[in-house]
This record gives structure tokens, sequence and C-alpha cells, in this order.
């Protein structure tokens, strides 16, 4: 198979642009280029001047969209939103605008907007570098800004004139001032903006002058992703910028297309073996070393001729046209059986994983159409299903498997798998399905390996389970029997995440959610790069000077006062102590403002209440504080920074409870809007401790913490975190507390499964887990009439008064249970449940286990 390069490939798709008749066969070029580099502007504008050409004009202005707001400075995106709108188009007249400040030629065609003129000026006083001309073109800013342009130019523009303000705060290695106004505004306008590739490339350079080097190489990283031929920067910063070994000066590609003999013509592809030999460079894209070999034949008169290891579609006729003349045909080499190049890649990659070829996983993707369409209607259905085919394309070439996009109440897409449909409102309905799906990939070498459920309460229902605990939660919302195909949901079989939109008809909400996967794929494409094996280099490089404690990723963890002994333990694996704040003293503006928010990994031990938005810190009872439970951390705080943590594990009560919450009045959906890859949080009220040893929440967060920072993807990590609990508590009494049981089935996790710390995108080893050994009696709640000793009832007030102060007056309840090996009516243990209304909004749960000999064994208090 012949490869293709970069230059190579625009050179066709120009030439093609010239001659109708080839712009099918130039349109696949650039699609199967960018189905393996999505990241490649120059392409992506050259697919949407074919798409205009061949009357596509809606596709063309998708494209063209995305692309001037990823490179603003760019003409051609502008141009095709011209050449494909109407004169009274609105996006038309601000490309018409945007080409006038880059001193490109404006159509005559199109109105120019009021703003036009004014960004226009500015544009020429920042290209004269004039101090003078630019305080006077900052008499515009006011107006320009109230006029909102849709452009990122305003925003570099305004950028650029804070920067010849205050020319002696500037250093020598950055565009910008380093100061913390100008940290501010570049924040404000990268969340306006998140896409913008300037915008981001001046974060990261202030990021290196501020010693944050950590977050400006992940920065550039997904810039090189997104632009991999490194435009934007030269743009910027010059050819000779000194980021430019990040990108790499050649890309090349298998040729995975026929290419018409026209275009074949213009490579010399179609020509017979020269007399001499030539040596020829592949670029292995597939992370192994770059190959140098010869291929070469003996022609007629004896010389060597050399032949490319593989010809286009056609080639093979060379052989014939030379018998024909009375030449000497070269000899033709063996080739290996064929084989589509998917199923070589995935025998490469399960070869490594050392999984067995009949157990290849599908990546799920499961929504209902009904559900979807009830919730924000049939355009909003549509454009939803849109962005899932997308992100079903950019899932085929990063997943160790397939992906399957399916709803689940379409009989056509469940008779494709033998199975009958899902009532769109039945969460059994919808497991059940899954167990068939499973049977069926099983019997075709295949298993499901992880699920995606896109779509919130009203398109793919929580299981309502019952409560194990005796607390005020009617049920517990659930996603943990999405994760099995049997009854057994504590242990799932695969990972489960959800993109769960918001509770309003706003279709953008989950939108958003389902394309920032997407484009976490193509950060992805620059591993097939030689950039990225040379940033690989330098990060392992500076491994060796630094201890694998600073190599950990930087961590955030946010907990109220009271449980700071015990968040220092479920942060141990990937932080310490100077990574947490506690609240009290720190609340909500403090938190945001500190230089630890945000970071790659968030870790938030809270209060939360299920009917107020905001997440809540309570004060150490040791201590004397002017609010026992400040306000921590409220919606409106999350992207105030512009940034949030990859990953985000919070033990706040109700922090995954989404019931009737829309985007602005939830805290985790705030993280996802923003770009958290994966959030695992309870739905319900959430049990911990108040320090060693770890039980509950606490201890499901410290082995996810582990498995996270060893590579482990979020998803997986929270199902074998749950594993690990149930083993522990064997281990521990041989049974599961309710505490337990409540928290392996309300903690679920939003976003994407395979969400990782590091940019990478696999499946881990398939460990079917022994039902045997994980089989384990569970105890709930019951009410009895249990009486204890008055020495046990003195003991147990003495506990209360020295760890719970404040709770000696709660209302005191007793519950029983006993396991499955109790004989007899003696319950096993009894549990003390103290419940207190504390201001108003706020209700506390303690509960203290004893023994059948009365002695206290546990003590969790709630979240």
């Amino acid at each position: 198979m012949p490869s293709l390069t970069r230059s190579q490939l625009l050179f066709l798709l120009e030439t093609a642009l010239e001659d109708d008749a080839l712009l099918p066969q130039a349109e696949d070029l650039a699609r199967n280029w960018l189905a393996t580099c999505p990241g490649d502007l120059s392409v992506q504008a050259a697919l949407a001047r074919i798409l205009g050409r061949r009357g596509q004009a809606e596709a063309a202005r998708d494209i063209a969209g995305r692309l001037r707001i990823q490179a603003p400075c760019d003409p051609r995106p502008l141009r095709i939103l011209l050449e494909t709108a109407s004169a009274s188009d609105a996006q038309a007249a601000a490309a018409n605008a945007c080409l006038l400040a880059l001193r490109e030629t404006p159509s005559p065609h199109v109105a120019l907007p009021a703003w036009g003129g004014l960004l226009a000026e500015m544009f020429r006083a920042l290209e004269a570098g004039d101090a003078v001309l630019a305080a006077l073109a900052e008499r515009s800013l006011p107006a320009l800004l109230a006029a909102e342009p849709p452009t990122p130019l305003l925003a570099l523009a305004h950028l650029r004139l804070l920067g010849l303000q205050l020319p002696s705060a500037r250093s020598e290695h950055t565009s910008l001032p380093a100061l913390p106004a100008v940290h501010a505004l570049l924040g404000q306008y990268r969340q306006r903006w998140p896409e913008c590739l300037p915008l981001a490339l001046w974060q990261a350079e202030l990021y290196l002058a501020g010693g944050q080097e950590a977050r400006a190489v992940e920065i550039l990283h997904r810039a090189a992703a997104e632009d991999i031929g490194g435009e934007v920067p030269r743009r910027l910063w010059g050819e000779e910028h000194p980021y430019r070994g990040l990108w790499a000066q050649e890309v090349a590609l298998p040729l995975d297309v026929p290419l018409p003999a026209e275009l074949a013509a213009l490579l010399g592809w179609n020509r017979l073996p020269a007399g001499a030999v030539h040596e020829w460079t592949r670029i292995d894209t597939k992370g192994t070393k770059d190959t140098k070999g010869t291929n070469s034949t003996k022609g007629a008169n004896g010389t060597n001729g050399h032949r490319p290891s593989a010809m286009v579609e056609g080639a093979g006729s060379h052989s014939k046209a030379a018998a024909a003349f009375g030449e000497a045909a070269p000899p033709q080499r063996e080739s290996a059986p064929a084989s589509p190049k998917r199923d070589v890649i995935h025998q490469k990659r399960f070869a490594s994983l050392h999984l067995p070829r009949s157990s290849r996983p599908v990546y799920l993707i499961l929504t209902t159409r009904a559900g979807l369409t009830a919730q924000y209607g049939k355009a909003g259905y549509q454009r939803i299903w849109k962005a899932l085919r997308a992100l079903e394309t950019a899932l085929r070439p990063r997943y160790r498997g397939e992906v399957v996009l399916l709803a689940a109440d379409d009989p056509e897409s469940a008779a494709r798998y033998e199975a009958a449909p899902a009532e769109a409102g039945d969460p059994w309905a919808v497991k059940l399905l899954l167990h068939d799906l499973n049977t069926w990939f099983r019997a075709h070498r295949q298993r499901i390996g992880a699920v995606l459920i896109v779509g919130g309460e009203k398109v793919v229902p929580f299981h309502k389970l019952p409560n194990p605990v005796q607390d005020d939660d009617p049920d517990v919302p659930s996603d943990a029997p999405y994760g099995s195909d049997d009854e057994d949901y504590f242990v799932g079989k695969w990972p489960v995440g959800r993109l769960p939109g918001d509770a309003t008809a706003r279709p953008a909400v989950l939108i958003r959610q389902i394309q920032q996967i997407v484009a976490r794929q193509r950060e992805e494409a620059v591993r097939q790069t030689r950039a990225w094996r040379l940033g690989l280099w330098m990060r392992k490089a500076w491994g060796w000077l630094r201890s694998s404690r600073e190599m950990m990723p930087d961590t955030v963890g946010y907990t109220a006062a009271v449980w700071w002994p015990a968040t220092l333990e479920v942060i141990r694996p990937v932080g310490s102590a100077r990574d947490v704040l506690a609240s009290p003293p720190t609340q909500a503006l403090d938190f945001v403002g500190s230089g630890l928010y945000p970071a790659t990994l968030g870790y938030f031990n809270l209060h939360g209440v299920r009917d107020d938005t905001p997440w809540y810190g309570q004060c150490d009872p040791r201590k004397v504080c002017s609010e026992d439970f400040p306000v921590a951390l409220r919606p409106e705080d999350v992207g105030r920074n512009g940034e949030v943590p990859r990953i985000v594990f919070s033990e706040a009560c109700y922090g995954g409870y989404l019931r009737g919450r829309a985007l602005e009045q939830s805290v985790a959906l705030q993280f996802l809007a923003h770009g958290t890859q994966a959030l695992a949080a309870s739905t319900a009220l959430s049990y911990g401790s108040l320090r060693r040893p770890l039980i509950a929440a606490d201890l499901l967060g410290n082995i996810f913490w582990n498995l996270v920072a060893g590579g482990v993807p979020a998803g997986e990590a929270l199902r074998r975190a749950k594993i690990k609990m149930i083993a522990a508590a064997r281990k521990r009494q041989d049974f599961l507390d309710a505490e337990d049981q409540k928290t392996l089935i309300s903690f679920v996790l939003y976003g994407d499964p395979l969400a990782q710390v590091r940019f990478s995108l696999r499946i881990p080893k398939y460990r079917p887990e022994r039902r045997a050994y994980l089989a384990i009696p569970a105890v709930a709640d019951s009410a009895a009439d249990v009486s204890l000793k008055p020495e046990t009832v003195a003991r147990v007030k003495q506990v209360v008064r020295s760890y719970l102060p404040g709770m000696e007056d709660a209302e005191w309840h007793y519950v029983a249970g006993r396991t499955a090996h109790a004989k007899g009516g003696t319950p096993q243990r009894r549990v003390i449940v103290l419940r207190k209304g504390m201001q108003g909004k706020h209700r506390r749960y303690a509960r203290l286990t004893l023994d059948r000999r009365e002695r206290l064994v546990r003590l969790s208090v709630s979240r």
C-alpha cells in the first residue's frame, strides 16, 4: 500500500478543484485523511471548498464555521462562508468584516456590519505597533464590545492592545504581559471561545512564564493535535517559533482509497520504473520506528529498477504493457493474503493486550429515539443524532474494538442483533436488551466492552433501586444495572458512562457534551506523527529530572473542614495536604482564585443538598467559625477560570442528582459543560468516615484514585473500585453493610467511561470477575425494637460527644439486620441512626454500628 504525504495530498486536492470530474475522488481522499488526522486545517478547508463546489453548501458552511473560530486569522474559511451564503446572511456579513480587518479584499456584494470598520481600524493600529495609534483605537473598544461581533478576532485585538499599553511588563518569551489582569481577560475570552487556537497558545505561553509547565505542555499538545500542520502557531509566532519541534515537518499515511489515473499521473505513480536504485522512506503512523529500505527489480538490461512496495489500483497493468512491447516485465513480489486494514489493526492491538481474538470488545453508544424526541423535539433529535454519528465516526479509529450506535427502542436497529426493541421509558427493558445484545456479540466473537448512555432521565431512565439505608431517600437512582447482563448489579461486567444533557429542552447542552468527546479524539491523531513521539521523549527526559511525586498529575482537593483527616487519606494516591483546601475558611470565590484550581484531577468532599444547587463546607467543631455551613462551590464558579479538572470524583450528597436540574443549577453539569471528561458522583445521600479506616464513599474514592493514577480509564476505574470494595468487605466482615451497598449503587459516572488522565484511548485487559469469590451477603436496614444495655448507651453518647459534636440532641433510631448466614431470630448487628436538621437545608445523618457484643465497630456520617 503506497503512502501519501500531506504536501502531496494538498497538491492533489488543489488540482482536483480545477476539474469538477475529479471532485468525488478528491472528497474521498480528504475524508480518508481526516478520519486519521481530523486536526488538519488545510485539508478541512479543502474539503469545505469541494463540498461547496458539489452543491453541499450547508456541509461546507459547517466546516468553515468551525475553522473561522479555530483559526480566526485564516481567510480561507471566511471566503468559503461568502461563497456559499446569500447577501443577507448575517454570518456572511461577519465574515466580510473579518476579511476587511485582515487586510483581505472584502466582497462588494455583501454588506459590512457597523462594527466591521471599527475592528479594521484597531487592527491597523496594532499592525503599526504604535502605542499612540493604539490609544486612539482603544476609543472604539466599548462600541465593539457592546456589538459582540461573532468572531474571536476582537479578543485577539483586545489582548494585543493590552500588550501595547503595558510593554514593560512583557517578557521576551511571551507575546502578552504576564500580569493577573491579562490572565483574567484571557481566561474570560477562552471561556467564550474555547476552540480558538491562538488564545490557547497565548495561555500556554503565560503558563510557561509562570512555571506551570504541565498545563502549558498539555495545551501545546492539544494544539498540535487540532492543527497538525502547525499553521496557527506559524501565523502567530513566525516560522522559527520555539515550539516548532512539536509539529511534524511532514506527515504520511497509507493510501486506503483508489487514486484516479489523472491524479496518480501528477505524482508520477503510473510511470514505468527508472533504471537507478532509489531509497524510499515511509513514516510509520502506528508508533514504531521509521523504516527505510529499497525494493529493486531487474530490468531487461540487467540494471536495477526501483519499484514501490505497493501501487495504486490498476498499476498491475504495467507488466502486461511491458510484455506487449517486447520488454521483460518486472518480477511480481509475493503479496500477503488480503485483509481489511481494520482487522490488521485489531490483531496488533489485541495481541499487545493478550486478549483472545474471540472476545473483541464493543463500545456501545446507547440512547432512545422516543426519549430524545419527547425532550428535544424532532429538530433537536435530528441535531443530536447527527452529533452521535460524528461521535461514532470519531471513535472508530481510536477504539480497540467495534463501535456501535444503537437506539434501544428502534425495531430496525435491534433486529440487526436479533433482539427485541426496548420501551423507551422502561429501564429494565433496556437492561434486558443489553443482555440480548451481549448474547449476540458473544456468538459473534465479541463482547460489550463499555456502554455510553446518551441522554438524561427522560431519555434513558435511571433504575430506581431500593434504598438499603433507612434515611430520607425513597429510592436510589442508579446506572449500576446497565453494567451487567444478569441480576447482580453490585458487580459490573463493563464500565458505564452517561452524557446526561440537562432537564431542559435545549439540545445544545447534550450536543456540547457529545462534541467534547469528538474533539478529544482529534488530540489522539497527534500520536500518528513524529511530533507526538518527540513530545513523549521530552516528557520521559523531564521525568528523569523530577521525582515520581512531582510527576503525578496536578490535583486539587476541596473538603469540608470537619473531614480533613479522611480527605487526606482518600487523595493520597494522587496528591497531598498541600493540594487540599478546606471550607471554612475557603469559600467559593476563594477556591477559584486559590491557584490550585483548576488541576488535572479534582476531588470534592463537601456537603450536598437535594433541593439546593451549591456544595457546602462544614466547620471543624474544635474551631470557632462565623458560619457552620458556608457555601463552598456554586455552579457559576466552576468555569470561572476557563478550565476545569479532566477527571472529578465528588463525595457530596446528591452530587450526581440531576432530576429537574438545568445546566445553570448543577455543579456536576457545569463541570461537564466546561470540559471535564468524566465525573463520578452520588445520586443520593453519601456516607463516609471521619478518619481512618476509610469506609463507604471514602474507600471507593481512595481505590478509584489509585486506579486512575495508574492509567486505568475512569469508567473502568469506578467499576474495579466497586469490586475491590466488595472484596474488602468480604475480608473485613464477610457481608456488605447498608452504607456500602448504597455507595455501590448510588455512584454513577457522567462523561466518557474511557476518559484517562493521560492522552490515550485503550481498553484495559479483560478480566472477568470470579462470581464465587465476589459473592457476599448484603444486609439492609430493617426496623426493630432494639434494647441496649445502659452502659452501651452511655458509651455511645460519649462517642457522639467526642466525634460528632452538635449531634448530642439528634433523633435516635434503631435498626437491625442479619446476614444470610445468621440462624434464628437474633440480629447479628445493631445500628444506631442519628438524624438532625442543621440550619434548615442541611439534614445530617450518623450511623454507629454495634456487633452482637454491643461493641462499636463502625462510625459513618453523611456527606
